[in-house]
């Protein structure tokens, strides 16, 4: 029998026995548990506490049968002790690189692209480091960095060509 309603899937979960209920905000389906703290929580909980879990789905038929197959799977993993935040939590994105490691690969991307030459080198030296050069170079590469490149860029080729 279809889930329908929202009290149905709260009903059935119940029913089931898990350590785990289902919490609706909005038009998003949550699952609530008692879980150890989340890794990177800016909370100062050290001890399990009850916390929501968001599911990505909406309150609709299909969301309620999602609901329901990830509160069953989320419960026995409670229930035997498996539960691991990394199989929840999205990955992590990688550390930016600085400007000065981003500068580096740009430049031996260039290079490797680019006929060899002293027209290279020029190029190298008076339209690119001469913008670079003034980005601190130990600063993790952000967009305002990346916009400041573009005006830098933009200002050292006009200054070169004699353009102001």
């Amino acid at each position: 029998m279809a889930i329908t309603s929202f009290e149905q899937l709260q009903e059935k979960i119940s029913a089931l026995g898990l350590r785990v209920s289902v919490r609706r905000k909005g038009e998003a389906l949550y699952l609530r548990a008692v879980l150890p703290p989340r890794p990177g929580s800016k909370s100062q909980q050290t001890e399990p506490h009850q916390q929501d879990l968001a599911l990505k789905v909406q309150a609709n038929r299909y969301g309620f049968e999602v609901t329901l197959e990830k509160a069953i799977a989320f419960g026995l993993a409670l229930g035997r002790g498996e539960f691991n935040w990394n199989d929840y939590l999205e990955p992590i994105a990688p550390q930016l690189e600085t400007v000065g490691e981003w500068v580096e690969k740009f430049k031996q991307h260039y290079y490797s692209t680019k006929i060899e030459g002293k027209t290279q080198e020029k190029t190298w030296q008076g339209h690119y480091m001469s913008a670079y050069s003034l980005l601190p170079p130990n600063e993790s590469l952000s967009a305002v960095h990346c916009a400041a490149l573009r005006r830098l860029g933009t200002s050292a080729i006009a200054i070169k060509s004699g353009q102001k």
